[in-house]
């Protein structure tokens, strides 16, 4: 049975599938982690209390925290936010700057449904791969100067 007011699996996985890293994973293979989303929908200025069980992955808008070395930092869409990793420990709460969408999936399904169904891997690897070699063409070709086509 759904949670009251969560997606069905297929619109898990659609969410999913705006994540970069899953566009090219096949819905079968997305399906055996979209079961363990929930999807959150936070209002502008709206709080979200964050803890070391879950991963986060920021579907739209952007979310911020106060850090008291680096001051605020924010994570803004597509970015996967794991306490321990690009999310200090200590910070319990995350704070929607605009209206959000989060999904939140359990920090030890994640990782065991990406070490258990290792054909999800290669698309993963697959999509990362593309990306940095888009990115490092881009810094590698030289920009024509808007006064040189005059």
């Amino acid at each position: 049975a759904l949670k009251s007011g969560q997606p069905t699996l297929i619109d898990k996985i659609k969410h999913l599938k705006k994540q970069p890293l899953y566009f090219n994973v096949p819905e079968y293979l997305l399906a055996k982690l979209a079961k363990h989303i929930e999807i959150h929908s936070l209002k502008k200025d709206e709080e979200f209390n964050v803890d070391d069980e879950n991963v986060y992955l920021v579907e739209k808008g952007v979310l911020t925290c106060k850090v008291v070395l680096a001051g605020e930092v924010s994570f803004v869409k597509n970015d996967i936010i794991t306490k321990g990793f690009n999310l200090d420990h200590d910070i319990k709460t995350l704070y929607a700057k605009k209206d959000s969408d989060i999904l939140v999936i359990n920090r030890f399904e994640y990782f065991n449904t990406l070490i258990r169904e290792t054909e999800i891997i290669p698309y993963i690897l697959d999509e990362n791969n593309r990306a940095m070699m888009l990115a490092t063409r881009e810094k590698a070709e030289p920009q024509p100067h808007p006064a040189a086509e005059a």
